[in-house]
This record gives structure tokens, sequence and C-alpha cells, in this order.
């Protein structure tokens, strides 16, 4: 059994060395584009912003202590009132190239800043906070309120920012969505449409008509638009749409003392909108692949007695396909509902001829979503289609008038995609034979 013995003995010391503090600022943006220079402005900053529209904040993030850390990024909006909530957007960004403004190449939202290695060994992290206005937002100034929280500390309390967006009071005619549809010969579609009012006085329904312009090569189409009054369903009233001649006409909302009341602030209800649908008819001698483009358009007259100016017209587009009668397509969007600014969607639209014969000259086209911008080359079969069937993919910046081939990278304007099916070894106009099915995608970013 080991003893323990007095005589003998020994020493150790312990050190702790050079410890240092977690510390990092984070505010606004201070030096323009200019080198870093280790610190954030202090200085609160406010912004103005149109009801549906976004502005943008440059902040700055800056490791001070001496370690590395990543800082979790999160946001705040106070006073929002009910109508409003859930309704704002806000993301953040990193701004690469450190020149306060937000570029296509830098629309991947951040959760956290990554790893920020101790300043001046790691630069000053650029950001950039894009917010977001709903349609309708209410005039008044909102502070929102941006924070980031150490992830080596998570109890120390995070660095934040306030800064302010204030929502102005635009006066105006909202018309929306724009819509697309695809039709057989002999066959009706309609496309749902609300006129809202953002102005803040009664509008007269006899002070505010709608002009309809079309692009079809063909003028024995017929169009009827239906308003409701926004009491009662059963008071839709048709109104031509030809009545200046082929396609071009100019109409009231209405002839009495009905009015578009001011903006209650909460869109899509009450009587400060209408809803509007648009039924067209496609003759039955109509041939596949003819694309029909109808534009309506609202404005209103100024009215000095009534004390308002006019204001700046909207438009929708509705357009139209005519496919052919065998040929059903479905669409879906798999599931994706609410998506961020810089967030993908991709569409898929299944496709089958159900005919006992096969199909010539198919095409399938579909519109490119409003507020967003079509991703180049994705245009493409959505799996591996039909025996001996080639697709090929083209994109149109201008409702159909032009095509270009689908390919590249990076993101455009496009207003429309379409694929055109064909078959080897058969005639130079087949396109799908009977019986077959396949599917086709594309993908658009959200602004």
């Amino acid at each position: 059994m080991a003893c323990l013995d007095p005589s003998k003995a020994d020493t150790t010391t312990d050190r702790i060395m050079g410890v240092t503090k977690v510390s990092f600022v984070f505010g606004n943006q201070n030096n323009n584009g200019a080198a870093d220079n280790g610190t954030v402005n202090p200085v609160l900053v406010n912004k103005a912003v149109n009801p549906g529209e976004c502005v943008v904040f440059p902040l700055d993030l800056v490791n001070t202590g001496g370690q590395s850390d990543t800082h979790v990024l999160t946001y705040a909006i106070a006073g929002l009132p009910a109508e409003e909530q859930g309704r704002w957007t806000v993301a953040l960004y990193v701004d690469a190239d450190n020149e306060g403004a937000l570029d296509n190449n830098e629309l991947t939202p951040l959760t956290n800043t990554g790893v920020v290695k101790p300043y001046p060994v790691d630069p000053e992290k650029h950001l950039l906070a894009r917010v977001c206005a709903p349609a309708g937002a209410s005039a008044a100034t909102r502070n929102v309120t941006f924070s980031a929280q150490s992830t080596n500390r998570p109890g120390e309390p995070p660095q934040t920012v306030t800064d302010s967006v204030t929502v102005k009071s635009t006066a105006r005619l909202d018309l929306t969505p724009n819509r697309s549809g695809i039709g057989r010969p002999g066959s009706a579609l309609w496309y749902d449409h609300v006129l809202q009012s953002y102005a803040d006085y009664d509008l007269l329904e006899s002070d505010l008509y709608f002009t309809v312009q079309g692009q079809n090569p063909r003028n024995d189409w017929s169009y009827t638009l239906y308003v409701w009054d926004g009491v009662n369903e059963a008071t839709l009233t048709a109104l031509p749409i030809q009545t200046g001649g082929p396609r071009d006409g100019q109409f009231r909302l209405g002839t009495g003392a009905g009015k578009l009341t001011a903006d209650d602030g909460t869109p899509g209800s009450g009587t400060d909108q209408r809803q509007l649908r648009v039924r067209m008819f496609i003759p039955v001698n109509t041939p596949p692949n003819l694309t029909d483009v109808l534009n309506i358009t609202v404005s209103n007259d100024a009215n000095v007695g009534a004390g308002y100016p006019a204001l700046t017209p909207d438009t929708v587009t509705d357009v139209t396909v005519v496919a052919n009668s065998d040929l059903v397509l479905s669409k879906d969007n798999g599931g994706t509902f609410a998506i961020n600014p810089g967030g993908e969607i991709t569409y898929t639209t299944t496709f089958q001829n159900l005919g006992t014969d096969t199909l010539r000259d198919a095409v399938i086209m579909d519109a490119i979503p409003e507020k967003t911008e079509y991703r180049l080359g994705s245009a493409a079969a959505a799996n591996a289609p039909p025996t001996n069937v080639t697709i090929s993919a083209f994109y149109s910046l201008n409702w159909g008038t032009t095509w270009i081939a689908d390919g590249g990278a990076g993101y455009v304007a496009a207003t429309n995609v379409k694929w055109v099916l064909s078959l080897a070894g058969g005639g130079a106009s087949d396109s799908l034979p009977s019986g077959a099915k396949g599917s086709v995608k594309f993908t658009v970013r959200v602004k």
C-alpha cells in the first residue's frame, strides 16, 4: 500500500494568457463605398417608400473583438396596424461591392453573417436590408429595428439599429393581376381582376373609364367585361369591349352618382374596390398556337369640382394561347406560396395528347408572373420527354411578338416562355403521338 511522503514536494503554475472579449459594432454604413474604417454611422436613417415598393438600408458590422464570430441577423417592425401585419417583407443581403445598392448578383437572403474574423484581418461586413411596404400600406412612419447577435456569447444583448420607413400617401389606381390561359377553339375563358383605389378621397364612377386594346390577327373573338359593384354579386353588368372598332374601346365604370370610395386600408375588399371579370370566347375555327394579348387600362378624368386630379393609369394584360383540342395541360408550382425577394419558384406543366391522332405543330406557352424575373436556361423538360419527341424552349420579351432561343445564365424581364414539340420520324409538322405524356418547367426569381 502506497504512503504519502511528506518530505517530497513540487509546484505547478497555471497562467491565463491574452484573453480577449467578444466585441462587435453594428449599425448604418458610414463609408459609402470608401475604404473601411472600422466604425459605423450612429445617425439613424429614414427613407420614404410608396405602397407596394421597397427601400434598401446599407448596414455595416465590424468584429472589434479578438475572436472570430458568427452573428445572427434579425429584424422587427413596430406599430403595424392589424391589416398590415404579416404583409411587410424584410430581407438582408451581402453588399458584395460595397456601393449601397442591391444588385442582381447579390439577391441571396441571409440569416447570419457567416464567420467574421477580427477587424482588420477581415474587413467590415457590408450588408443591405431591403424593406418592402405592402400595396395599400397606410401613410405613416414605421420603425424598423435590425439586430445582430453573437453566437460566441448568445447570452449577451444583441447590437441593434432602429431606422425608419415613411410610407408616402400615393393617390393612385391599381388594376391587378396580369393573367394568362390556354383555351381550345369553341371555348370561353374567364380572367379575374381587381380595381383598387389608393386615393384618400372618393372617386365618381362616371369619372373612371377603361380603355381596351388588343393584339390579335383575327377580329372574330368576342370579349365582355363584367363589373361587380361591391354590394351584390347579382348586379354584374356586361359591357362590350368592341365599342370603338375591332378590339378597341373606351367606356365608363358607371354613369350615375356611384362612387369608388376612399382607400379603407384593406386591399381587395370594401367599396374602395371593384371585382372585374373578362370573358373571352375563342371561335370554333381558330387555328392552334394563335396568341391573343388583351390590355385593359383604367384611368380617371380630373374632376376639379370634386377636388381630385388625374391619377396615373394602370394596366393589366391577359394573354391567351389557343391549344389543340386534344392537348390537355395541367400546371403547379410545387406548393410554393410565400417567397422572399431573391427566392425562386419553379412552375411545372404536364401535357398529354388525349386524341387518337398525332398532334401537329404542338406548342405550349406560359406567361411569366408579375414581379418576377425569368431565369435563363430554366425552360426545359421536367423529366424525360416522350419517345422520339424533342422539346425546344424559347422566351419572349414582348408578349410573344418575337422569340429567343432559351439558354445562358442570369435573369431577364421576360414576358412569356414556350416549348415547341417535334416528333422524329414523323411528318414535318408532327409533334406528339396519341396518348403521349410529358412535362415542362421554368423558374422565376421574385423581385
